[in-house]
């Protein structure tokens, strides 16, 4: 049986269902996959888990994103960490709620994110139980993840080439955490005019009018596409 097979079977102490027989459970191991650690339980509606969540998502709110989230009970919740993705895969912590503890009430939990990122972004909770004390040593709360959500916001400030349309020299521009790593430009008909190039500065002085692509290649292996224009 494999790792991810373990994380996903429950014995009968439990409520002897296997989870490819549980929707709810499939769906989220696809999260699992998209979030890459099999090793990680995943926050559901039901169950025997420390926090039982009824509701998670996260909106536009003027210039903020409002994460919203409902617990109807907790045991041992130390504390919830939101963490957002610009693509889904890697997240980083932007946030922490603290927990109710243990309780049987019904709880709403907001957080707002004040510097969001335009274009798509993904948010995800992770819950961390309490620590506790074995043999005289602090051990550390597990975690339990929530299933991710999308948010879209203005994308034209997201991926930016200015200015566009282009005399000679222009500025690349990506909003997300994440470096450039190079870049290639190719023609309307495909071919390469520019390969692996490197830095932020989009010469075509040496080019011919006309419209071309603008391949962006990230140090985490996204790849983004946007038409220039050579005057």
């Amino acid at each position: 049986m494999t790792k991810l097979q373990k994380a996903y079977t429950y014995n009968v102490a439990q409520n002897s269902r296997v989870a490819s027989f549980y929707d709810a459970d499939r769906a989220n191991v696809h999260q699992v996959l998209l979030q890459g650690d099999p090793a990680l339980r995943i926050l559901i509606t039901d169950g025997a888990l420390p926090v039982k969540l009824i509701s998670f998502g996260a909106k536009t709110e003027n210039e903020k994103v409002r994460v919203d989230w409902k617990t109807a009970s907790e045991k041992n919740n130390s504390h919830f960490i939101v963490e957002r993705s610009y693509n889904g895969k890697l997240f980083e912590e932007i946030g922490r709620v603290e927990g109710k503890g243990t309780t049987e009430t019904e709880t709403s939990y907001t957080f707002y994110d004040s510097k969001p990122l335009t274009g798509v972004s993904y948010y995800r909770l992770k819950q961390v139980d309490n620590s506790t004390v074995v043999d005289g040593n602090i051990v550390d709360g597990k975690s339990t993840y929530s299933t991710i959500v999308s948010v879209r916001r203005e994308e034209s400030k997201f991926f930016v080439v200015s200015p566009n349309p282009i005399a000679d020299v222009a500025e690349i521009a990506l909003n997300a955490p994440v470096k450039i790593r190079s870049w290639n430009l190719v023609n309307i008909a495909g071919q390469p005019v520019l390969k692996d190039q490197t830095g932020l500065k989009l010469n075509l002085s040496q080019l011919a009018a006309g419209e071309y692509i603008l391949e962006v290649h990230t140090e985490n292996g996204d790849v983004y596409h946007k038409k220039v224009v050579k005057k």
